[in-house]
């Protein structure tokens, strides 16, 4: 026997350490560009969204009149069920009079702000838009006038 030991114990030695040294490596490798491309990701993706800046709406809340603004968001959410023929839930939304009483009440604002204790208006319909929602408020905070 040789002072190095086993010939064909020392080959294979050599081979484990050798490929452990290329997998050691290549994990190494692996990892770093991983962790680059995870840190370059967040980096250049986040950043802080205002909606209001994002998505600018011409929402002119400020002189709002019933003929101009509500009745057409009456039209188009409401009269579908709410109409003298139909008459459903015994509700007519079709003349600013039958709308008025809805109004006085509370029920008209509470149903189209989804508010609790008020059936959610338009009924299997999505929400009203923030800006059609903002209108009704104004509207009804300045007497719902019938202008």
């Amino acid at each position: 026997m040789s002072k190095y030991g086993n010939y064909k114990t020392t080959i294979v030695h050599l081979r484990y350490t050798f490929y452990q040294n290329i997998l050691y490596f290549m994990s190494k490798q692996i990892f770093y560009t991983l962790l680059v491309l995870f840190v370059s990701a967040n980096f250049f993706s986040c950043y802080y969204d205002v909606e209001e800046e994002l998505y600018k709406t011409n929402c002119d809340a400020d002189t709002v009149g019933y003929t101009k603004d509500i009745a057409p968001i009456i039209v188009n959410y409401c009269d579908v069920c709410h109409n003298d023929v139909d008459l459903l839930g015994a509700i007519s939304l079709e003349s600013y009079n039958q709308v008025k009483v809805y109004v006085d009440n509370g029920k008209f604002l509470g149903s189209v702000r989804h508010d609790a204790g008020y059936s959610a208006m338009p009924q299997g319909g999505a929400k009203l838009s923030a800006c059609d929602i903002q209108k009704i408020e104004k509207w009804i905070d300045n007497g719902a006038p019938n202008n």
